[in-house]
C-alpha cells in the first residue's frame, strides 16, 4: 500500500511539474505545430504494406483533413478500401465509426468502402452488448454526421443518456459495477466524448438536462492549471472536454472554465514539445495526444469563427491551411523535460516501476 501511495504521489508531482508553461500559443499555432509533426511521424504507407487497419492513422487523417490539410487524402483513398475489405469481419463498432469519419473527411462515401457499408454495419450492431461507451459515442456521432438511420440514432442516444453517472459525468464503462470503483464515477475524457455525441439532440428536455449535468461536472473537475485529468493534467482529457463544450455551444474559455490566468488553451499549450508534437505522460511526443489536441483546438477555432462543427461532414469546407514546419515548441520551458528526468531518477532510487495501462 505504501508503495502504491508513493507511486501516485510521484505521478501527481510530474503532472504538476510538466503542466508549467512559459507562454500560451494560439489555437492556430498549436494546430499548425502538431499537424506538421503528425505528417512527419505517421504515414499511410506503413499500413498499406499489409492492408492493416490503423486507428492512429484513421484519426490522424480525420483530424488533419478537418483542419484543412489534404496531405493524406490521395494515399488514404487508395489504401482504405482494400484494408476494410480484407479486415471487415474482425472490425468492431468503434472501427466502423472511426473509419467512416476518416473516409467522409476525405470525401469518400461510407456506404461503400471496399464494397462494405460502414453505416449499415453501425446501425445493425447490438448496442446492448457493448461494454464500453466509446464505441457508442462515436457510433452516434457518425450516424448523425452521415444523417443515417434515425431509429439507430435514437437507440444509441437512449443508451448513452442512461449511462450518465450520478455526479453528472460519463464513464468509459456503460454499466456501473459497485465492486469496481473505477466504473462508478464520471471521467473527464468520457464526459467530453458524451457531450460531442449528444450535442446534435440539444433542445430535447432529457438531453438538455444531461448536458447541464455534464457541464456542471466539467466545471467541478477542472484542475488549477485550467486542464483536466484523473491523475494530474492530461492533454487528452483536456482536449475531450474542449471538444465537448464547443460541440454544445459553450465557450471553453469563459469565466466558468478559467482558473486565475489559466484555461484549457493555456493548459494545452504546455504540452507542445520542442519537436512540435504534443506530449504524453512520459514526456515524448505522441500520435494520439497530437491528433486529439489538433481536433480540440480546431473545434475551438471553428467555435470562435462561427463555423460548422468539426463533425459536420455533410458540408465539408475547402479551407486550406498553410502548415508551418517551424518548431514553435522551442519556447516550452526546459523545466518540463527536467521534471521528467527528476521522476525517472526518483523511480530508480526507490526501486519502483511505473505501470501504464496499454
Amino acid at each position: 500500500m505504501k508503495k502504491s501511495l508513493r507511486i501516485i504521489s510521484l505521478l501527481l508531482c510530474v503532472a504538476m511539474l510538466c503542466g508549467i508553461s512559459a507562454s500560451a500559443y494560439s489555437a492556430n499555432e498549436m494546430a499548425d505545430s502538431v499537424t506538421a509533426w503528425l505528417q512527419k511521424n505517421i504515414t499511410v504507407e506503413e499500413a498499406a504494406k499489409e492492408s492493416t487497419i490503423d486507428s492512429y492513422l484513421d484519426w490522424t487523417v480525420f483530424a488533419t483533413a478537418r483542419y484543412g490539410s489534404d496531405s493524406y487524402t490521395d494515399a488514404y483513398k487508395a489504401y482504405i478500401g482494400n484494408a476494410v475489405s480484407k479486415n471487415f469481419e474482425s472490425l468492431y463498432l468503434s472501427d466502423y465509426s472511426r473509419i467512416a469519419l476518416a473516409a467522409m473527411s476525405v470525401g469518400l462515401n461510407p456506404k461503400d468502402i471496399g464494397g462494405k457499408n460502414l453505416l449499415e454495419a453501425i446501425a445493425k450492431t447490438d448496442y446492448s452488448a457493448e461494454i464500453y461507451t466509446g464505441g457508442l459515442f462515436y457510433a452516434l456521432i457518425t450516424l448523425v454526421a452521415a444523417n443515417y438511420d434515425q431509429d439507430a440514432q435514437n437507440s444509441l442516444l437512449n443508451i448513452i443518456l442512461a449511462s450518465q453517472r450520478v455526479d453528472g459525468g460519463f464513464n468509459s464503462y456503460v454499466e456501473v459495477d459497485p465492486s469496481a470503483y473505477w466504473t462508478v464515477s464520471g471521467e473527464p475524457d468520457s464526459t467530453g466524448m458524451a457531450l460531442q455525441a449528444i450535442a446534435a439532440f440539444a433542445g430535447n428536455d432529457k438531453v438538455d438536462a444531461a448536458i447541464k449535468k455534464a457541464v456542471d461536472f466539467a466545471i467541478a473537475n477542472q484542475l488549477e492549471d485550467g486542464g483536466y485529468g484523473a491523475w494530474g493534467v492530461s492533454a487528452e482529457s483536456t482536449a475531450q472536454i474542449m471538444l465537448g463544450l464547443c460541440s454544445v455551444g459553450i465557450n471553453p474559455l469563459d469565466k466558468d472554465f478559467t482558473k486565475g490566468q489559466n484555461n484549457m488553451l493555456t493548459s494545452l499549450s504546455s504540452f507542445i514539445n520542442e519537436d512540435g508534437g504534443a506530449r504524453c505522460w512520459d514526456g515524448s511526443s505522441n500520435i494520439m495526444t497530437s491528433y486529439q489536441l489538433l481536433m480540440a483546438v480546431n473545434a475551438y477555432e471553428r467555435f470562435t469563427n462561427n463555423e460548422e462543427n468539426i463533425y459536420t461532414l455533410s458540408l465539408l469546407d475547402n479551407i486550406k491551411h498553410t502548415i508551418s514546419t517551424s518548431k514553435i515548441g522551442t519556447a516550452v520551458p526546459a523545466i518540463a523535460n527536467f521534471a521528467i528526468s527528476i521522476v525517472e531518477f526518483l523511480f530508480n532510487i526507490l526501486g519502483l516501476e511505473l505501470y501504464v495501462q496499454p
